[in-house]
């Protein structure tokens, strides 16, 4: 945790790093087998300090651009 925004480029990855460790538990397949990605919304520099965001949402959609229906939960793709 921080008490000061860490920066845009340390948001990112921690992030990304927060989303990585809970795919396979969500998708039900290892990362590097998936053919997902994730993407994560994470707070800005502004949101951060003006609203006090301090959330990640994590998602993931299908690198070979497949529309993804439903819930990925469990999907094991």
């Amino acid at each position: 945790n921080y008490d000061s925004f860490p920066g845009d480029e340390m948001m990112s990855e921690r992030a990304f790093d927060s989303c990585l460790e809970r795919f396979s538990n969500f998708v039900g397949n290892a990362y590097e087998d998936s053919v997902l990605d994730i993407t994560a919304l994470y707070p800005s520099d502004q949101s951060w300090n003006v609203q006090n965001d301090r959330e990640v949402v994590c998602a993931v959609f299908d690198m070979n651009g497949e529309k993804l229906t439903g819930s990925a939960k469990d999907s094991a793709i």
